[in-house]
């Protein structure tokens, strides 16, 4: 699974950091802090470990799927379909989809069905 940062958090760039920022607090507070860290490491290390769900396709074999930040194309290689909003349809080589479509088309892009190399 994939996990997103918490913007309105600072980073620590390493554990280290991670330990002198708490280690900077109050004797009083330190174990409260050293708790919730670890708790949350142990969280971020459960969630990384599952796998990511598999996509569920319609009754076309096409895939729901939006454009993020991270990621502008859809997650497949080789010829691809792509279904626009207001039912249009485009089919891209997925190598090219982000030279093809980028930036005008990115966001209308609402699914995509790998095809068949024939």
């Amino acid at each position: 699974m994939k996990l997103r940062k918490n913007e309105l958090f600072a980073t620590p760039c390493d554990m280290k950091a991670l330990q002198d920022w708490i280690e900077g607090h109050s004797a009083e507070e330190k174990p409260g802090l050293y708790v919730s860290a670890m708790m949350a490491w142990n969280l971020a290390c459960e969630l990384s470990a599952q796998p990511e769900p598999e996509p569920e396709a319609d009754e076309d074999g096409f895939i729901k799927w939006r454009a993020t930040q991270d990621s502008h194309t859809p997650p497949c290689q080789g010829k691809v379909e792509v279904k626009l909003e207001g039912g249009s349809k485009v089919t891209r080589q997925a190598d090219h989809l982000s030279w093809d479509l980028r930036p005008t088309w990115d966001a209308s892009i609402v699914a995509y069905r790998p095809l068949q190399e024939t």
